[in-house]
């Protein structure tokens, strides 16, 4: 398997101000696997698995609502 290229996404973008991840194996890999020259903000939201189950689908939604908000600001 190869990651796609996330920091040359981020170079050729520099726009973009704000990354969301499905789930914290998400937010782990880009940590783990992404270099970046610049600040971004990083919202770590609940994954949207339907094997995570300790969130309602009401509940998920409440919390990706978060992006809409961010993104208006």
């Amino acid at each position: 398997m190869t990651a796609n290229d996330i920091a040359a996404l981020l170079s050729t973008h520099p726009a973009i101000a704000l990354v969301c991840f499905n789930g914290a194996k998400a937010g782990e890999l880009f940590r783990r696997h992404v270099t970046q020259s610049r600040e971004l903000r990083c919202l770590l939201l609940p994954s949207t698995s339907p094997a995570n189950a300790t969130l309602s689908l009401d509940d998920k939604l409440r919390c990706w609502r978060v992006i809409r908000r961010a993104c208006a600001a």
